[in-house]
């Protein structure tokens, strides 16, 4: 038997994978992880099914793009106004204003 993974060594995340479902991991290991992903993605178009994974991926990448996009501009406006807070409270300790 060919395994599509070869080599001899395991990795903690491989033993994590046979301690929790021996099944997966034999069956990753003998097809390799992008063949049961084509596998997967023709039975759900067969079957006129949504993969959850991957619009829980999709939903999650969206939602950080979204966050990120929010805070980056919130956070530049953020220390503008404390910068200028900080240079009106600094001339008037030394009573310029």
């Amino acid at each position: 038997m060919k395994f599509a993974n070869s080599k001899h060594t395991l990795t903690p995340n491989e033993v994590n994978k046979f301690v929790y479902c021996p099944y997966q991991w034999y069956y990753e290991r003998l097809y390799g992880r992008k063949t049961l992903n084509e596998l997967a993605k023709e039975r759900n178009e067969r079957l006129g099914r949504e993969d959850k994974r991957l619009s829980f991926f999709n939903r999650g990448t969206e939602h950080h793009k979204s966050v990120y996009f929010y805070h980056s501009h919130f956070g530049k406006a953020a220390a503008a106004v404390l910068a200028a807070f900080a240079v009106i409270l600094l001339l008037r300790v030394m009573k310029i204003v």
